[in-house]
């Protein structure tokens, strides 16, 4: 916050790509706003840079229906799985990290101070 980044701004990233397109990206953003690719914080959680762009978000119904044949008559997980509809396009504008793991419960206590 606050600091002009320098240079000529990167493209953003449009998937699809490989692991080493996704990597250059990183670097890229990473030099031009002035910050790690990856990083941890004060209580150990790991953090990755995820550069402005553009990627697809959701399953198809294809993918859906195939899913749902998988899981029985198990309502709860119908309901999950059909939460991943519709699929749509979602854009990042800025830079953003987001954390490696999902937050514990431990972590979540340690940040909030309450569970």
């Amino acid at each position: 916050p606050g600091i002009m980044p320098d240079g000529p701004v990167p493209p953003p990233a449009k998937a699809p790509f490989d692991a080493k397109q996704a990597r250059a990206h990183q670097e890229a953003w990473a030099k031009h706003v002035g910050v790690p690719v990856e990083y941890t914080n004060s209580i150990g959680m790991k953090f990755v840079l995820i550069p402005p762009g553009e990627f697809m978000m959701g399953s198809t119904a294809s993918e859906i229906e195939a899913a749902l044949k998988d899981v029985g008559d198990r309502k709860h997980w119908h309901d999950c799985i059909k939460s991943e509809a519709p699929q749509h396009t979602v854009i990042l504008t800025r830079p953003i990290y987001l954390g490696t793991n999902e937050v514990t419960q431990a972590e979540y206590e340690r940040v909030m101070g309450a569970n």
